[in-house]
Parts: C-alpha cells; sequence; structure tokens
C-alpha cells in the first residue's frame, strides 16, 4: 500500500537524519537534545506534528527510538510507535544499502484516511513538504538495497478510513516474526514466521506462514499456512 510504504519512508528518513546529527555523539542526554531540535524542523517544514519521547544510539550499530508521534494536518495521529530498535550496519549506508540485523517495533499506530470531499489522504502533505520543487532532471542515482535479517513487530493497528471511496479497515493486536527480507530492484522477498492479527469486525488470522519471493516475472509463496477461526489451509 502506497500509504504505508510512504510513511516507512519517512520514518527511514527521519532515523537516518536522526543518526547522521548524532553519530558523533555518545551521550545519551545530548542525543535526546539532538533528536527533539530535529523533530522541531521536520515540524516546521511539513506542519504537521512530530514529537519523540526518547532518542539513543548504542555505539556500534543500535539504535532506539521510544514515543515517537507524528500528527496529520487535521491534528489527528498519522503514526505513532512506542519502540523501535534497530540494529544494523552502518558502513553499508555509505554504499547505498540498508543492512539490518534486526528490526524490532512494538506499540506502533498508523492510521490512513481521506474525507468524503477529498481526493487527498493524510500522508500527502508528507509528500508536498519533501518533494523537490526544482523541474530540472537529476542524474539517476545507483538503487538502494534493502535486507532486513530479522523483523519483529508486536502489537501494531492500522486503521484506513477512505470516506471518498467508502471503505473502511481496521486492524489490531497484528504480531510478525519475519527473516530474510530482501528489496531490490531486481528481486523482493521474505519468509514469514509467523503472522497474527484480528480485525474490527471480529475476523482474525490465528497464523500465518509463508516463503515469499517476487521478481519482475513472477511470485511465489511455498510452504504456505493460513489458520483462521473458522478454516485452514496449506500449500
Amino acid at each position: 500500500m502506497k500509504a504505508i510504504k510512504v510513511i516507512a519512508w519517512v520514518f527511514i528518513s527521519i532515523v537516518f537524519l536522526l543518526l547522521a546529527i548524532a553519530l558523533f555523539v555518545q551521550i545519551p542526554a545530548i542525543q535526546l537534545k539532538i533528536a527533539k531540535y530535529a523533530t522541531t524542523w521536520i515540524t516546521d517544514k511539513t506542519h504537521g506534528r512530530v514529537e519523540i519521547k526518547d532518542f539513543r544510539i548504542k555505539f556500534p550499530k543500535t539504535i532506539v527510538i521510544s514515543g515517537l508521534y507524528m500528527e496529520d494536518l487535521a491534528k489527528d495521529t498519522l503514526a505513532y510507535v512506542g519502540m523501535l530498535k534497530i540494529d544494523l550496519a552502518f558502513s553499508a549506508l555509505l554504499h547505498q544499502k540498508v543492512q539490518i540485523h534486526s528490526l524490532n517495533l512494538e506499540d506502533a499506530v498508523v492510521k490512513i484516511n481521506r474525507a468524503e470531499k477529498d481526493s487527498l489522504f493524510n500522508y500527502e502533505y508528507l509528500i508536498t513538504a519533501f518533494s523537490s520543487g526544482s523541474p530540472t532532471p537529476k542524474k539517476p542515482s545507483a538503487p538502494w538495497t534493502i535486507n532486513l535479517k530479522k523483523v519483529g513487530l508486536n502489537n501494531v493497528r492500522v486503521k484506513f478510513d477512505d470516506y471518498h471511496q467508502g471503505t473502511h479497515l481496521a486492524y489490531g493486536q497484528m504480531m510478525l516474526v519475519a527473516t530474510d527480507l530482501q528489496y531490490s530492484a531486481e528481486k523482493t522477498g521474505a519468509t514469514i514466521n509467523k503472522f497474527t492479527a484480528s480485525d474490527q469486525n471480529g475476523f482474525a488470522i490465528k497464523e500465518f506462514r509463508s516463503i515469499l519471493r517476487m521478481d519482475p516475472h513472477q511470485l511465489s509463496a511455498q510452504k504456505t499456512k493460513i489458520q483462521t477461526l473458522h478454516s485452514n489451509f496449506e500449500g
């Protein structure tokens, strides 16, 4: 979904900004103060409130963010992160690679919405704020590659309300354990070891696991198991 992708890249941008500013500062109080300056700058640029409760870089490779809050222009919650812990290889960033050994996200909320008489979603202001206004074409850069060895999500909620099209979705209690996530221009894949979630109407995914692979020619899912309250599939 485009909305999740946009918010994910904004969070990644925030992490990189905080990392670039605080990379050589190892005093936690100073790291947090710099992080608050950074979120104030983002608030001024986007006009949507951004706040952070705590930010730590535990050298040589761990970033911990707590209480990161993003508000849309209607002053409603766009996203909230209770705790995000990333263990990554800093040196890989110099070669346009995101090499993450582990990523753990807990107590997170994402709310996407669009008003009945509006064609734009509530996250569009982020695209506008960070897009370049220059019509001059830029020289193509080498594509980034992303590799995540292990990902864990716990207690994540996603709400989608499109009053313009009349589509409403809400999923809570989302839990994910995944390994070997890869993203590049040539291929994308992940091994979903466990995923559970429940929606607003009582439908629940009790278990989902699969090995997913996608390239420009095909999409495959192997060793798949899906279990709900009233059905079970393996294939």
